[in-house]
């Protein structure tokens, strides 16, 4: 959740999620992230949409909360249908997909000089947009 009020409806926490994403399936090779998310949250659950979560499955009125029943929305993500924001296109040149052949210690290290190499970016950026 983006906390400050005057943060939110920017685009972080739908970057937020697709960096996780790519991490989760270039970085770390998994096939597929589930997770779960309730109806009232409608924010969420635009941004899980957004960046590549499908429904996967709903278990109704299971979640009390303010004195109403709400459900609990199962999703999930595959990687064979996630489109890379940022590593795919630095850690594979050309591909949206993790080279699963390159040994774990290379991806690890291409992945932390990336990290940095984002950190940069990522400052330059919210600079530039609060200019």
């Amino acid at each position: 959740m983006i906390g400050e009020p005057d943060a939110r409806g920017k685009g972080y926490g739908t970057e937020a999620t697709a960096l996780m994403l790519d991490h989760a399936f270039l970085a770390l090779g998994l096939s597929n992230v589930m997770l779960r998310v309730y109806s009232y949250n409608l924010a969420g659950i635009h941004v899980y949409e957004k960046v590549g979560f499908r429904v996967m499955g709903i278990r109704r009125k299971s979640k009390l909360m303010g004195g109403k029943l709400w459900d609990t929305i199962y999703m999930e993500a595959l990687a064979d249908e996630f489109e890379s924001p940022v590593l795919g296109k630095i850690l594979v040149p050309g591909s949206t997909q993790a080279c699963r052949s390159t040994s774990p210690s290379a991806r690890l290290e291409r992945l932390v000089h990336t990290l940095k190499r984002l950190s940069i970016l990522s400052s330059t950026r919210r600079r530039v947009k609060h200019m």
